[in-house]
């Protein structure tokens, strides 16, 4: 999972469970408008490298794109359907396991986080950070929706990260 910290989309907020749940129940498929906007207007052409080594500020890198056009591109896109390619989420590692955690106290997700393991595993996370999905069988995933299909519990502790503050 790429770290926002260290890509182009170091100027963009990190995706929050509002943003997540309002996909989910609008079924979205593809970026909507405030995706498509906030992913181009808000792009920065900088490399990782240079921004773990802070010689540059992304804040002095000038915006790709003109505000203008990108209205267009939105309208477009919503008044056809036209599929426009962007970045539609955007992560740190501890954001992305928080987001696999709510998916997974939501009963949306038909899997679970089972370790988190710095340096090795099954899927990376930015800077050597891997997360070990379990696949729940198809069958458990249905009788965990039975009644609390629609019921949330509190929210567990935060997720330990290795390394992470």
């Amino acid at each position: 999972m790429p770290d926002k910290r260290y890509t182009f989309d170091i100027l963009r907020r990190t995706s929050s469970d509002s943003d997540l749940v309002d996909a989910y129940v609008r079924g979205l498929r593809r970026p909507d408008a405030r995706q498509i906007f906030d992913h181009f207007i808000n792009f920065r052409n900088v490399d990782g490298e240079t921004l773990r080594s802070g010689n540059v500020r992304p804040g002095d890198k000038p915006a790709q794109h003109d505000a203008r056009d990108l209205m267009e591109i939105c309208r477009r896109a919503q008044g056809s359907g036209e599929y426009i390619d962007a970045h539609c989420w955007v992560f740190t590692p501890r954001s992305f396991v928080e987001a696999l955690d709510l998916g997974s106290r939501l009963d949306v997700l038909p899997f679970e986080i089972g370790t988190i393991i710095p340096g090795s595993s099954t899927v990376q996370m930015d800077l050597g950070r891997r997360v070990i999905l379990r696949t729940v069988h198809p069958a458990e995933f249905r009788d965990k929706l039975g009644p609390r299909a629609h019921a949330v519990g509190p929210k567990p502790r935060r997720p330990s990260i290795p390394g992470d503050p």
